[in-house]
């Protein structure tokens, strides 16, 4: 056991603690906090994979939203021009015969 156990929380069901070199213990027992997780190769394999296709098409977006195709690029900046030219907000007709005056 370690010497200088510092209880950090108290519980109904014990107390959890923590001593000069930063080891956490619950109830004075020594918890494992370190520990090497190995994979399967196959599961490396995946995840590598999957990094490298998420990079993929985080660059192919990017460079699809910064650099328009060259062949209707003019259209593009057509619709876009005619776009900003409409207004926001449009007018709705009031129909005054309809309202019923009290």
């Amino acid at each position: 056991m370690a010497n200088n156990i510092e209880t950090i929380f108290t519980h109904d069901s014990g107390k959890l603690g923590i001593d000069e070199k930063s080891q956490l213990y619950w109830n004075d027992k020594l918890v494992v906090t370190k520990g090497m997780l190995t994979l399967q190769w196959w599961v490396s394999l995946a995840v590598i994979i999957s990094a490298v296709s998420t990079l993929f098409l985080a660059v192919m977006s990017g460079l699809a939203y910064w650099k328009p195709n060259s062949s209707n690029s003019d259209e593009c900046l057509n619709k876009n021009s005619q776009i900003m030219e409409q207004p926001v907000v449009q007018q709705m007709p009031v129909a005054t015969e309809n309202i019923i005056k009290k």
